[in-house]
């Protein structure tokens, strides 16, 4: 039986109409669902970063205050950055903490790359909360001298919607929906998307931009409260993974003081890092550091934020420089003679240097003593609001950062106190002098910056060529474009070129593909460069015997094992030897114990030298290469960069040359040294 329907069905062109859009339908909400979780895990990424930050808030041990600083401009500089950090203080109340909002109204990226010298630098944060507007590269730059010279978590915010911005929905390439993340990722920075709830409820309340807006740019009060409460649910997140130790991980050592420097009250503690802070208690201690007070290093003091423009909340300098050590005291610049719109011309005094000279605002100025050092570039002439006269004076103040010494009285509780900052990123030497057995200072704490770490990538292998290589971790502290070599071929192999900025590997560019590749194909980037660094080592004794030595710092730069020297310590007759690896050292081993130690010697570690000559001389049918070396050197040669070849090895006393028989085809172009 039929039964008439009083619909017709669908034309063919209809049918296949309506399967192309579920088919598309089907594809845009799987595509939807994919980048949403993209988006979750990348954001799940991002907050990671915040570990150390968490485990500060969370550590129930006797510790220094947390210190957060809020820098940036004007949007931050608003009291709602501050208010943001009350629910989690209050979740904490067994922690002290000390938080700073050093923003300056106006200064885009690059010009705060240069006032965080004064404002940043010299606060030694826990944690930086930072949003500006300005120049891509300057933000960068500053975003990898934050992480290259602190120890400090960071905590970036994108933009919120402004009346620039054509739409609310911006296209995919954008600073805030893609470059910013993919830079918070590049180094390890947390980001706080204050975007998606400002468009959330504009489109939720169906309201235009200007709504939360004062001007074109600035919120208003509605607008704050959107701000502050992303900051504080990002803050609020809690740890999905258990928690590192924050006084005992990469980037802080805590180190007790051992029983026989108690006795004795010295203690020499050779470490690795830029800032050193003290438990101290009641008593006297006296610091040195590489062997001089504190005070005397160039780096114990530094000038602090210039004063404003009159008129104006704005630096009239954006950072003072010096190139001797500095006393702490006050400075006065006073403007002489007015000689056109940007150029003026003065002379500084120090409360304690005094007179110290005079120049212009045009050319680099150096005062008589060093303490001063004005590049022209440094005047802010974009914050001036009013017409300048002779006889203004401005100023500014120097800032101590270390201590010689400790002296807190009878009955007074521990405390934590600053020793030095702003060291050099790497080995030093301090020496404590306390009183025996009564010990003033019980726990050093020793911060050192994240050191450099390795790029990653994937390759795209596609019919048996590399087609693609995707940066999977770009690295930290490369100072140079790391070279990239694709293993897992027997054929031609695929040839590519990185690029690098600020630290950090950017892309990587697949010259030739190759072929032979399979799923197992491997990218192989070479490691940071680093400049060449002593290595240093620590000891321990018993019953007159040196038993263990043990590697602080391994150094950089190393071709072959350094001598190794134990000086000190009573005793005599001990003697060690090194081993290195990949250029840095990895073992300190006792080869005589001696004798007559009654305390641990000092443990010195020659500086790597420079590689030994390598002489190439190209015969008919052989390659011959003469090394002056004292000790065993591997040879590899090249044709192309990627792939090296040993050659052969010296290693017997008296050798004058390694003779290698070239192919024909294809003789090395390259020849490279290493350790056998």
């Amino acid at each position: 039986m039929w039964v008439l329907s009083s619909r017709r069905p669908p034309s063919l062109p209809a049918r296949l109409f309506q399967a192309l859009r579920a088919w598309v339908l089907a594809h845009v909400c799987s595509w939807f669902v994919a980048s949403l979780h993209a988006q979750q895990d990348v954001a799940l990424r991002l907050r990671s970063h915040l570990a150390r930050f968490d485990a500060l808030c969370r550590n129930t041990r006797p510790a220094p205050p947390i210190r957060v600083l809020i820098y940036g401009q004007s949007i931050t500089a608003r009291p709602w950055t501050t208010e943001a950090f009350r629910p989690l203080v209050a979740a904490h109340p067994s922690r002290s903490w000390v938080i700073t909002n050093r923003c300056i109204g106006g200064l885009s990226a690059p010009y705060l790359l240069r006032t965080a010298e004064a404002d940043l630098f010299t606060f030694d944060p826990d944690l930086v909360v930072f949003h500006a507007y300005g120049d891509a590269d300057a933000y960068a730059r500053l975003v990898a001298e934050i992480r290259r010279r602190t120890t400090a978590d960071l905590l970036l915010l994108n933009d919120h919607y402004a009346l620039w911005d054509a739409s609310i929905f911006p296209a995919l390439g954008d600073w805030s929906g893609r470059a910013l993340p993919g830079l918070a990722l590049a180094h390890q920075a947390c980001m706080v998307d204050v975007r998606t709830p400002w468009r959330d409820y504009l489109v939720g309340s169906n309201l235009p931009l200007q709504s939360l807006l004062s001007d074109h740019v600035h919120p208003n009060l509605a607008g704050e409260a959107i701000l502050q409460e992303a900051l504080t649910q990002c803050l609020l997140v809690p740890p999905v993974r258990p928690l590192p130790d924050p006084f005992q991980d990469d980037r802080v050592a805590t180190l007790d003081i051992p029983p026989e420097a108690e006795a004795s009250g010295s203690w020499g503690v050779p470490f690795t890092g830029n800032r050193v802070m003290a438990l101290a208690g009641p008593g006297l201690a006296r610091f040195r550091i590489n062997g001089v007070p504190p005070s005397s290093l160039v780096e114990a003091r530094v000038h602090g934020r210039a004063a404003a423009w009159p008129g104006t909340w704005k630096p009239f300098l954006l950072q003072v420089r010096h190139e001797a050590a500095l006393a702490e005291e006050t400075w006065a610049l006073r403007i002489e003679a007015v000689d056109g719109p940007r150029h003026v011309r003065f002379s500084v005094a120090g409360s304690i240097t005094g007179p110290d000279g005079s120049g212009s605002s045009t050319t680099r100025f150096r005062s008589t003593s060093g303490r001063v050092v004005i590049e022209p570039s440094d005047w802010y002439w974009d914050g001036l609001a009013l017409a300048l006269q002779p006889g203004i004076s401005l100023g500014w103040s120097t800032i101590g950062r270390a201590a010689n010494s400790i002296n807190l009285p009878a009955g007074s509780p521990d405390t934590w106190v600053p020793v030095v900052a702003g060291l050099p990123a790497g080995r030093h030497q301090l020496n404590l002098q306390q009183t025996p057995k009564s010990p003033a200072i019980r726990r050093l704490m020793v911060y050192s910056p994240p050191g450099p770490r390795n790029a990653t990538a994937r390759p795209i292998v596609s019919r048996g060529g590399v087609s693609s290589i995707q940066v999977t971790d770009p690295g930290y502290r490369y100072p140079s474009t790391p070279a990239v070599s694709v293993e897992g071929s027997i054929e031609p192999p695929a040839i590519a070129l990185a690029s690098a900025s600020n630290g950090v590997v950017t892309d990587i560019r697949v010259v030739r593909t190759g072929s032979g590749y399979d799923a197992g194909a491997r990218v192989i980037l070479d490691p940071p460069s680093l400049p060449p660094r002593t290595a240093a080592a620590g000891c321990s004794i018993g019953d007159g015997y040196v038993l263990d030595s043990w590697v602080i710092d391994g150094g950089s730069g190393y071709f072959s094992p350094p001598r190794v020297v134990l000086v000190g310590g009573g005793g005599h007759r001990a003697e060690a030897m090194a081993r290195i690896q990949d250029g840095a050292v990895v073992g300190i081993d006792i080869t005589d114990p001696g004798e007559g130690y009654s305390h641990p010697p000092i443990v010195q570690v020659d500086p790597p030298g420079p590689p030994p000559p390598l002489r190439i001389e190209l015969l008919a049918s052989a390659v011959r290469l003469r090394l002056a070396a004292p000790s065993p050197w591997r040879i590899q040669g090249s044709t192309n960069l990627v792939e090296w070849t040993d050659l052969g090895v010296f290693d017997q006393p008296g050798q004058p040359f390694l003779q290698w028989d070239a192919p024909k085809d294809s003789p090395p172009r390259f020849y490279r040294l290493g350790p056998p």
